[in-house]
């Protein structure tokens, strides 16, 4: 069974979504039949720490990238306003260090991050909230990375920000190997 990380030990040390703090489920289940079987790979229910349904998360894309050398560093990227997006992230080939930052203006949690380890194997996905930019890191050549997310692509209001950045601080596993030159340009964050 596969879960979306938004369990409450760690949102107790980390608060990212505060207000709108979710929980969110995905199950991966395996069904019999007599051709063979099939898999449930997502039941999702997002409800808020007082039981009551949040907004329906609703796919307006699907994208999947394919990083071959371990090491690589892909984002810090997300989505402003008017176009802001969620996202739920899961590793379908290799193994990513998966990091969730916290930009939203105002926020008690700005300029944190928290990190999973995503895999098929573990079978985990990630949600990222509107106002949280995403990243990872390969920790496998061949990584193949697929997001659903609740907005179309907009250039125009794409952004990130470095995955170095000292602001941030994040502890990426292991040396950076590769990185786009985009992902290289982001700014650096104001403290």
């Amino acid at each position: 069974m596969g879960r979306i990380w938004s369990d409450q030990r760690r949102y107790e040390t980390w608060l990212l979504v505060e207000a709108a703090a979710a929980e969110a489920m995905a199950a991966a289940e395996d069904f019999f039949v007599s051709q063979g079987c099939g898999r449930l790979t997502m039941n999702m229910v997002l409800t808020g720490p007082n039981g009551k349904a949040l907004p329906e998360f609703k796919i307006a894309r699907v994208n999947r990238s394919l990083t071959q050398s371990r090491g690589a560093i892909r984002g810090l990227h997300y989505q402003r306003p008017p176009r802001a997006e969620d996202k739920i992230v899961q590793c379908l080939a290799g193994r990513v260090f998966d990091v969730c930052v916290d930009l939203r203006e105002g926020s008690q949690t700005r300029h944190r991050w928290v990190a999973f380890e995503l895999s098929p194997e573990n079978e985990e996905l990630l949600w990222i909230p509107q106002g949280c930019a995403h990243g990872f890191q390969t920790l496998t050549e061949g990584c193949l990375v697929e997001y659903f997310c609740t907005e179309i692509y907009s250039p125009a209001d794409e952004f990130g920000a470095r995955w170095d950045d000292p602001a941030l601080k994040i502890e990426w596993p292991l040396p950076c190997s590769q990185t786009s030159e985009k992902d290289a340009a982001w700014p650096m964050l104001a403290r």
